[in-house]
């Protein structure tokens, strides 16, 4: 018997990517179908569907990573 295929759901931390935009943000919360999206290493903030949301693939998260490490402040020690 074949195993059903594993449901991905995004996390509270995980990194997500918004499928509308092509935008990689970490999921600071949800409520019912709406999760908040902070950009990674940065202030922007989105509220979306979480139909809207996808996982990122490691080429996307690693482009997101390093746009936020050349942007980084000093004082943020929240960018990796």
């Amino acid at each position: 018997m074949t195993e059903p295929p594993e449901v991905w759901e995004p996390k509270q931390r995980g990194l997500v990517k918004i499928k509308s935009t092509g935008e990689v943000g970490t999921v600071i919360g949800h409520l019912w179908n709406k999760a908040q999206v902070r950009a990674i290493g940065g202030e922007i903030r989105w509220e979306v569907d979480l139909d809207d949301l996808a996982q990122p693939t490691d080429a996307e998260r690693l482009s997101a990573q390093v746009r936020a490490v050349n942007s980084h402040d000093p004082k943020r020690s929240d960018i990796l």
